[in-house]
């Protein structure tokens, strides 16, 4: 039987996109690097490059100050593409000493031996 609307897939990558903002704005940067994908690419920041894969992630943020950062995550909008893929759109905001911004992420996700993994993300920022 199909299961149209997936709950415990729904809640998983819930989850994940809430300990990507919980583990970056805590500096658990090692942490934060395993929730993507062998094969994932990451936008550093508004305009950045895509860091590819988990240790190009850990090592490009490893040095950033954490310190007094804040995302905010909210309107998630999952869509599965297949039986262990999705996609995902989000509303953010960051908050800190340096600098406030808010947009969208684009998302991608694989569903692996070790569960749901980013694949992709990107932002766009709100321009005011």
């Amino acid at each position: 039987m199909e299961k149209p609307f997936r709950a415990e897939d729904r809640e998983a990558i819930r989850t994940l996109i809430a300990l990507y903002a919980h583990l970056y704005d805590d500096g658990r940067i090692d942490e934060f690097s395993k929730l993507f994908a062998e094969d994932a690419v990451m936008q550093l920041g508004p305009g950045g490059r895509l860091a590819e894969g988990p240790e190009d992630i850990r090592e490009s943020l490893s040095k950033v100050d954490t310190r007094g950062l804040r995302h905010f995550t909210t309107d998630v909008i999952i869509e599965f593409t297949g039986d262990d893929r999705a996609t995902a759109t989000c509303r953010f905001g960051v908050h800190s000493p340096r600098a406030n911004f808010d947009g969208t992420y684009h998302d991608e996700f694989a569903n692996g031996p070790s569960g749901w993994k980013f694949t992709r993300r990107t932002i766009s920022i709100f321009e005011d």
